[in-house]
C-alpha cells in the first residue's frame, strides 16, 4: 500500500460529477492510493461516454496533485463496465517518490509559515521558490507536468507549476483551484493552467509559469501575481467557470502607486532593493511605441532618478499586454 494521503479529495472539480461519476471517481481515488491501477467499475450509461471519462479524469489529475505519478495519458475501455488502466509514469516506488516530494514540499513549507505572517507574504514567498527553482519547460515529457517534476527535476511546464503550486499553499493553509483552458503567449493559443488562490477572503489568479519564463537577473517576476480577471482574461481563457477574482487591489503597481497616466508619473516609481541589487514596475496606461521603448526608457528614468545610485548596469522590460515596465538596477547577479 502507497503512502500517499489526498488533502482534498472534494475538490473543485470533483463537485462538477453528478452522484454516479463522483462514486466512480471515488473509486479510482481509493484503488490508487492502494496501488491498484487497473480495474473496472460497473456503469450501464454509456452515452457521452467520453466526455464523462474526462470530467472524471480532470477531477483526478488537476483536483488531486498527490497523485502526481500517474500519466496523463489515460486509458479506459468500455465492455458492459468501465475499464481504466493507470501507469506510473517514473518506474519507480511510488512510496520513494512521494517520501521525496514530500519532504521538499514540507521542507520549504516550514520556512514559509515561519517567517510569514499573513497569506499576501506566503504567496509571495511561493513565487519566489518556483520562480527560482524551476526551469519553464515546453516539454511534452509527463515529468514536465506534475509537482514531482517541479519541485524535484526542478523543470516544468504549466501543469507541473500550477500543481507544485497548489501543494504548497495546502501547507500553508490556503485555499486554491488550479485552472484550465488555454493561453495566448504571444505565439496563439495553446492549452494552458495556472492559479485562483485566496487570499484575505478573495481569489486572484496567479501564473507562476509566466513568471518563471519572466524572471531574469535573479529576481523573481511578479507580474502575475494577484491578478483580477478582467486583466487575466486578455489573455487566458478558462475552460470552466471558476471563483470570480474581481479585486484588483493587491497588484504590485496599484499598491505601490506606481500607475503611469504620463512620463512624468515615474517620480512615483518605487525602488525595491533585492539582494544586491534593485527594481521597480510601473503600470502604463498608454502603449509605448518602439522609438520610446528602444531610445527613449533609459532617459526618462535619468529625468527623475540617478540610476546610478543603485546599481552599475540598468536593464528593462516591457509587457505589452499588461502594459507594465520593469526597471532593474544591477550591482552583482
Amino acid at each position: 500500500m502507497s503512502n500517499i494521503r489526498i488533502s482534498n479529495i472534494d475538490n473543485y472539480y470533483s463537485r462538477l460529477l453528478p452522484n454516479d461519476l463522483y462514486q466512480i471517481y471515488r473509486i479510482c481515488i481509493n484503488n490508487l492510493v492502494n496501488d491498484i491501477y487497473s480495474f473496472d467499475v460497473e456503469y450501464k450509461d454509456s452515452d457521452n461516454l467520453n466526455e464523462k471519462v474526462r470530467l472524471i479524469y480532470n477531477a483526478i489529475l488537476y483536483g488531486c496533485p498527490e497523485l502526481f505519478f500517474i500519466k496523463q495519458d489515460l486509458k479506459t475501455s468500455y465492455n458492459g463496465k468501465l475499464v481504466f488502466t493507470f501507469e506510473n509514469k517514473y518506474n519507480r516506488s511510488v512510496n520513494d517518490l512521494n517520501n521525496e516530494l514530500n519532504a521538499e514540499l514540507d521542507r520549504y513549507a516550514n520556512i514559509v509559515n515561519a517567517k510569514c505572517n499573513t497569506d499576501y507574504d506566503k504567496i509571495c514567498a511561493i513565487n519566489k521558490y518556483l520562480c527560482l527553482r524551476v526551469k519553464p519547460s515546453s516539454s511534452i515529457e509527463e515529468s514536465r507536468a506534475d509537482a514531482y517534476g517541479a519541485v524535484i527535476l526542478k523543470s516544468a511546464r504549466c501543469e507541473g507549476y500550477a500543481k507544485a503550486a497548489q501543494l504548497l499553499m495546502q501547507r500553508c493553509n490556503i485555499e486554491s483551484v488550479i485552472a484550465i483552458g488555454d493561453a495566448d503567449n504571444g505565439n496563439g493559443l495553446y492549452p494552458h493552467a495556472w492559479i485562483k488562490a485566496k487570499c484575505n477572503n478573495r481569489y486572484y489568479n496567479f501564473d507562476f509559469t509566466w513568471n518563471a519564463s519572466k524572471t531574469i537577473h535573479n529576481i523573481p517576476s511578479l507580474e502575475y501575481m494577484f491578478i483580477d480577471d478582467r486583466l487575466i482574461n486578455i489573455d487566458h481563457y478558462e475552460k470552466f467557470k471558476y471563483p470570480a477574482c474581481n479585486d484588483e487591489s493587491l497588484k504590485y503597481w496599484v499598491l505601490n502607486d506606481s500607475i503611469l497616466e504620463r512620463r512624468t508619473d515615474l517620480k512615483k516609481l518605487k525602488i525595491v532593493p533585492y539582494n544586491n541589487n534593485y527594481f521597480g514596475i510601473v503600470k502604463t496606461n498608454y502603449e509605448i511605441n518602439d522609438y520610446e521603448y528602444t531610445y527613449e526608457i533609459f532617459n526618462w528614468l535619468r529625468s527623475y532618478y540617478n540610476p546610478d545610485n543603485y546599481g552599475t548596469k540598468f536593464d528593462y522590460t516591457y509587457n505589452i499586454k499588461l502594459g507594465l515596465i520593469v526597471f532593474y538596477f544591477l550591482n552583482k547577479e
